[in-house]
């Protein structure tokens, strides 16, 4: 296999995986967002929002200091 078709096997399974990323955090999203709106009727949108988007940073930031990550996270 030459290093180009290498390259693009390699950019293909990187898609593939954050394909994968993404379609398990949505769903996460979603669990989380139904879970609040059954127990917590009196939150907005909005304040379920901001819980559901602190639960996904926190559980990066689990993820990022136990593989040793150093790369900031993004911050909107």
């Amino acid at each position: 296999m030459s290093s180009s078709q290498q390259s693009s096997t390699a950019a293909a399974s990187e898609d593939d995986l954050l394909s994968e990323l993404e379609a398990t955090l949505c769903t996460l999203a979603s669990k989380v967002n139904s879970h609040l709106e059954d127990r917590h009727p009196e939150l907005s949108t909005s304040q379920r929002g901001k819980i559901v988007a602190a639960e996904l940073e926190s559980a990066f930031s689990s993820v990022d200091s136990s593989t040793g990550d150093s790369q900031p996270s993004e911050t909107k």
